[in-house]
């Protein structure tokens, strides 16, 4: 195998292995984690809609010829093989899973939804009763921190770029 296919291969092993996300919320089902999963995913989409470009991961090639000869003087016999085209490789890419994997976990956090290390933690968070709102980071504090990093500009859309709409819906999911 050549080796830029198997690194493709390796990027796509460690694809596949981070895959494995735990999400928990005290009081939290299984049923209520998969219905806010998907309606986040559908504003993810809508806001991050695929932006699909396909790129050549390999330029392909061609084999080398090779001569064998057995055999001697009028009795020689030669065969060359080889000569063989191998096509360019090609992957296609999404330039935005970043921001709509960004958008998806902002929802979730913002539906009370926290990523945890493995099955085990998210059974025991689950287990334990609803927190309080007051708890929880207040519509303020949770729009103050979406609207002032950086990182979280990809998120912003979900509330429609407008800070008091964020404060809004925030206040809202808490119970206020």
């Amino acid at each position: 195998m050549r080796r830029s296919a198997m690194s493709v291969l390796a990027i796509a092993a460690g694809v596949l292995t981070a895959c494995a996300q735990y999400w928990a919320k005290p009081g939290g089902t299984e049923a209520e984690f998969n219905a806010t999963k998907s309606v986040c995913e559908t504003q993810s989409y809508l806001l991050f809609p695929p932006l699909l470009e396909q790129i050549m991961v390999d330029g392909g090639y061609v084999t080398p010829l090779v001569t064998t000869c057995s055999g001697w003087g009028p009795n020689r016999s030669c065969v060359t093989s080889g000569g063989l085209l191998l096509p360019p490789t090609y992957a296609t890419i999404d330039h935005n899973a970043a921001p709509r994997d960004a958008a998806l976990k902002t929802c979730l956090y913002a539906a009370g939804w926290r990523q945890v290390k493995d099955k085990a933690e998210a059974e025991t968070v689950n287990a334990l009763p609803p927190s309080s709102p007051a708890a929880d980071m207040t519509g303020r504090q949770y729009c103050d921190m979406i609207f002032s990093l950086p990182q979280y500009e990809v998120t912003r859309p979900i509330f429609d770029n407008n800070y008091q709409t964020c404060v809004a819906q925030r206040t809202a999911q808490m119970g206020h």
